[in-house]
């Protein structure tokens, strides 16, 4: 009885901390082709700066979401003029055209 009593403050303590690792390591996995693959890092570099210098977006106004071979997946939020209006899109890595995201 005294050994259990003793494991339920480390088990609660580990289900906190798998409760509130999930979702960083959700995001996590959703980025992680760009620190995996240095020629997509580049690509997705160039990709965001044409588009924030075609838009005249700041860099820090997006939010990437999710990366895969051939596109990203970002959120544009404008900070200052408007907090609650954001746009979503897919920005395409071998065009650099971007189209908005399907519900």
């Amino acid at each position: 009885m005294k050994r259990r009593n003793h494991l339920l403050p480390a088990l609660l303590f580990l289900t906190l901390l798998l409760g509130l690792a999930m979702p960083f390591a959700r995001r996590a996995w959703a980025i992680a082709p760009l620190y995996l693959d240095a020629t997509l890092r580049h690509r997705t570099e160039l990709a965001l700066t044409q588009l924030t210098s075609r838009q005249g977006w700041l860099l820090s106004d997006l939010q990437i979401k999710e990366v895969a071979p051939s596109h990203v997946r970002l959120v544009y939020r404008e900070h200052r003029r408007n907090p609650r209006s954001s746009a979503c899109l897919i920005l395409s890595l071998s065009t650099f055209e971007t189209r908005p995201c399907e519900k």
